[in-house]
């Protein structure tokens, strides 16, 4: 057996706040602003390393992957030009169309051998539809057109004129020749299938030799760019600004820009319709940006090269990350290399903000979290004011409440001793009345008695109720520890309570099993009290002809559950934390029942005091049930 001390629920008081002075908390604050402000940015500075390096990786590499398919491209149609000039009838058409061009040079300069043409349209119109060209043109060494697919392609010189000759001195050297993309000659289909004059369009162009080995003409394929030659870059690019494309020497592009639309509203390009962006778009700096300040305004003033294009034109191949603008006057980052073997560079770009839209969104996050420490800095600055500003005032206050509590518990303590003093002489005077047959008492008498000793014992339990309270919050209440039956505690328990219930009708049951021996720990006079309490206040709380049940149950292995179920009208959900405060009663029955609600926090805190615990489970118009929980003894 062993005594335990209720904890000390006194207020004796607690150690000052000393507030940490104001400099100290601007000094605190200053220093861990910048702790953050210096590891934030040296973290994004990491970031922007890491996602640049990556960024740039991609981005040369689709350059790279872009020659690479344009080398491809470039073998495949050489090497069909070349079959296709081979052909033993093409030779044979070719040969005699040179001669009858070489015999009538002098009167007319002019071949129109129908028979002939024909035969060889014939032989190619179809080979060339298959592989995707428009038309062809036979040219002699001097660029003279002496047969084509369309009369207007023939007896002149146009194409020298606009490509210069060397391409065809490089075709008699036995080469395939892919020219640049250039405005055709002659009107030619557009992908709509309309005819259109200065529209695009590129040669592949090869000699053709007689079965001897002679020289014949040079042979050229007409093409349309954007069916093959743009494509090749369309395939590169990514995300929803990124394009890659290629530009002349003079700085003109000569593959479908990805802007077309864009560039016929911002007046870069012709608004007409179906205007193509090859041959029609340099590739030069706006000096604003035309996607935020619409079409741009007519200038005698040639705008200057971007900082791609003067860099490639220059023979350079780069790169910039930090940003520049493009011919729409984007901030765009890119990668860039001029390719002389083709005679033209390319470029691979996409829109600054896309390009770094994480980093600009962990940028903002940078930003947004700087500035939520810092006025959370200057919140707590604030509070740190006025925290030492009513410092003094709040401590005063403070101990005017401890002294006012502790004056409360000692009041309530010597009140409760001075009045059981007189109280137990009038119950023990009337108990005397009521015990003396000589005086023979009538029955209005003896009636009377009885209500002074009713009364007086009535009051005598609040007084030790209150005592009690006082105590256990003073820390001055204790309980022993013992090892006691279960089943007699019942047993005590409902026979003390039984009055009480006969008397309001109530039917009370205990379910425990009979002959429980299981043990539990405790003490003894304050487990009767507790069980008395719950079964009082489940009676006087009940309905009409209601009932109460006491039933038990084991939880884990060091616990017994004990539940006392009523069928009473039930504790509202939003009352039921109050009920366990002391002189609570919930505004229930205040003018028929007996107490002054301080039964269920005694009760409570006597549970705890024996270690154990104690619920409440309730609902309106069915009734409640508590439920104890008692430590088992030890075997």
């Amino acid at each position: 057996m062993k005594e335990l001390i209720g904890p000390d629920l006194r207020h004796k008081g607690t150690k000052k706040f000393t507030p940490v002075s104001l400099a100290s908390s601007l000094s605190f604050s200053v220093s861990f602003l910048l702790s953050v402000l210096i590891v934030a940015w040296l973290s994004y500075q990491t970031v922007e390393r890491e996602v640049k390096a990556i960024f740039l990786e991609q981005l040369s590499m689709s350059l790279p992957r872009s020659v690479k398919m344009l080398k491809v491209w470039e073998s495949d149609m050489k090497a069909k030009v070349q079959a296709l000039t081979s052909t033993p009838e093409i030779q044979k058409h070719s040969l005699e169309l040179r001669k009858a061009y070489d015999s009538s040079k002098g009167e007319t300069g002019e071949v129109f051998n129908k028979e002939k043409l024909k035969a060889l349209r014939s032989d190619l119109n179809s080979t060339l539809k298959n592989f995707g060209f428009l038309g062809f043109v036979l040219l002699d060494e001097t660029g003279f057109s002496f047969a084509a697919s369309e009369d207007a392609a023939m007896g002149h010189r146009k194409i020298v004129d606009r490509l210069g000759k060397r391409f065809i001195d490089l075709a008699i050297l036995g080469n395939t020749i892919i020219t640049l993309p250039f405005n055709s000659e002659v009107e030619i289909l557009d992908r709509r299938g309309i005819l259109r004059n200065d529209w695009p369009n590129l040669l592949i162009a090869t000699p053709v030799l007689s079965l001897k080995g002679e020289f014949i003409g040079v042979l050229a394929l007409r093409l349309r760019p954007e069916t093959v030659f743009s494509h090749i870059f369309e395939i590169e690019r990514t995300g929803k600004t990124g394009e890659i494309f290629a530009f002349n020497e003079s700085g003109i592009i000569i593959s479908k820009s990805r802007f077309e639309e864009q560039l016929k509203v911002m007046g870069l390009i012709p608004d007409k319709l179906e205007t193509p962006s090859i041959l029609n778009l340099s590739i030069r700096d706006p000096g604003v940006n035309l996607t935020k300040r619409g079409r741009i305004p007519p200038s005698s003033i040639e705008k200057p090269f971007t900082r791609m294009a003067l860099s490639a034109l220059a023979g350079e191949n780069g790169y910039d990350l930090d940003g520049y603008r493009d011919y729409r006057g984007v901030k765009v980052v890119g990668a860039w290399a001029w390719l002389p073997e083709f005679g033209f560079g390319i470029a691979s770009e996409m829109d600054y903000e896309e390009a770094f839209s994480f980093l600009n969104k962990l940028k903002i996050w940078f930003y947004i979290l700087f500035s939520f420490l810092l006025a959370a800095s200057t919140r707590a600055l604030y509070m740190s004011w006025q925290r030492e500003k009513a410092h003094a005032s709040m401590m005063q206050a403070k101990e005017d409440a401890e002294k006012a509590n502790a004056a409360k518990t000692e009041f309530l303590a010597r009140m409760s001793h001075e009045l059981r003093t007189p109280l137990n002489a009038i119950l023990g005077f009337a108990q005397l009345l009521g015990m003396n047959n000589e005086r023979n008492l009538s029955e209005v008498q003896k009636d009377n008695v009885e209500h002074v000793l009713k009364g007086g014992n009535h009051l005598l339990i609040l007084v030790n109720d209150v005592l009690d309270l006082s105590r256990i919050e003073a820390g001055e209440f204790s309980v022993k520890m013992e090892s006691l039956e279960l089943g007699p505690l019942l047993d005590e328990a409902l026979r003390l309570i039984k009055p009480l219930a006969e008397n309001h009708e109530i039917k009370i049951e205990c379910l425990a099993p009979k002959g429980n021996n299981l043990k539990v720990q405790g003490d003894h006079t304050r487990i009767v009290q507790v069980l008395i309490n719950l079964l009082s206040n489940a009676i006087k709380y009940n309905r009409e002809q209601g009932s109460v049940t006491i039933s038990q149950e084991q939880k884990q292995e060091d616990r017994v559950r004990i539940r006392i179920t009523d069928t009473g009208h039930g504790i509202p959900k939003e009352n039921q934390s109050e009920i366990f405060e002391p002189f609570s009663r919930l505004n229930i029955d205040k003018g028929t029942v007996d107490g002054v609600g301080i039964g269920l926090s005694i009760t409570q805190k006597l549970i705890s005091l024996m270690g154990g615990a104690i619920s409440l489970k309730s609902e309106v118009g069915k009734g409640s049930c508590f439920t104890i929980e008692l430590l088992l003894a030890k075997p």
